[in-house]
């Protein structure tokens, strides 16, 4: 006489359909965490360059020293005048933390973002935007992978539009 359970060797159409259901849980999941992460990259160098904006024209007003942003080999700078009032812009800010304070102010551009403008912008010691060869810009934008972050350059205001 034959056992029952020696006769059940694979799995039944609801175990099947259990098994390719969790599956597709499990991948539509990481693909969501995996695509986010460019979205997230672009999210914190956004904030991070909203961030060295303020803290430059703070340094301008502050110091009564123009300051440059500069923008060369995937890499922004803060810079100021070798002699504050005249010069080239040669000499590093430092960075904006105290425990960084040794080494100077920049922002490494990520390999995923893409990121387009006019450089070098200037700041003068009023705290306004200008760029070299157009001392009163309307508008300046610099475009973020799909973000354009606007800089007001009387006031400085910062915004960001997709």
């Amino acid at each position: 006489m034959l056992n029952m359970e020696s006769l059940q060797k694979g799995f039944t159409l609801i175990e099947g359909v259990m098994v390719i259901l969790l599956i597709v849980i499990i991948s539509s999941t990481a693909t969501a965490m995996f695509s986010g992460h460019k979205i997230f990259t672009e999210r914190f160098f956004t904030d991070e360059v909203t961030q060295m904006i303020f803290y430059a024209r703070r340094v301008a007003m502050a110091t009564e020293c123009e300051v440059e942003i500069a923008y060369h080999q995937r890499t922004l700078t803060l810079l100021q005048r070798e002699h504050c009032q005249n010069g080239n812009f040669t000499r590093s800010l430092p960075a904006a933390s105290l425990l960084n304070s040794a080494k100077q102010f920049e922002i490494t551009v990520p390999k995923e973002i893409q990121l387009i403008g006019q450089f070098p912008i200037r700041i003068s010691a009023q705290g306004q935007f200008y760029e070299p060869e157009n001392q009163k810009p309307e508008k300046i934008a610099w475009h973020i992978n799909r973000r354009v972050l606007h800089i007001d350059p009387f006031s400085g205001f910062t915004y960001e539009t997709h």
